[in-house]
């Protein structure tokens, strides 16, 4: 290889590096932007995932009853169309485990495409327990969760 081709390739690596560097750069300014100002991310949320962040957002203004050492865990999320039925206990935070009594139901719609949820004891959760749909919430069991 003489002088002149070994000066071009390594001016072509230096080149190709440069452009890898900023366009890193600019991914990840453009990614802390993004959470700072609050844009959503280019890949959606699933619906579960939205589902999760509205109650574990919205149980910090519902009474549940949770002492200090305990948090609200979610267990399961099940999804028919508009309607979302969250399976939610009551947890240790020091160990993880269940409390053995703290355990129950959350019920979330999807009203012009944003989660909303209804914890057991309010109005919206009675009212929301009649239209659940059958699939979610058996009816022989719906009286059970009122």
């Amino acid at each position: 290889m003489n002088r002149k081709s070994t000066i071009w390739l390594l001016a072509t690596i230096a080149g190709l590096t440069l452009v890898c560097i900023i366009a890193i750069g600019s991914m990840v300014v453009v990614f802390h932007v993004a959470q700072k100002v609050g844009i959503a991310t280019i890949v959606p949320s699933s619906d579960e995932e939205q589902i999760r962040m509205v109650i574990e957002h919205e149980s910090s203004t519902q009474p549940l009853n949770l002492s200090r050492d305990e948090y609200l865990g979610i267990e399961q999320v099940d999804v028919e169309g508009e309607w979302s039925v969250v399976e939610v206990s009551a947890r240790y935070r020091a160990t993880d485990k269940a409390v053995p009594t703290g355990g129950g139901v959350i019920i979330a719609r999807r009203i012009n495409g944003e989660w909303i949820a209804a914890f057991k004891g309010t109005e919206r959760y009675v009212e929301w327990l009649k239209e659940v749909p059958d699939a979610l919430i058996p009816a022989e069991i719906k009286p059970l969760l009122r």
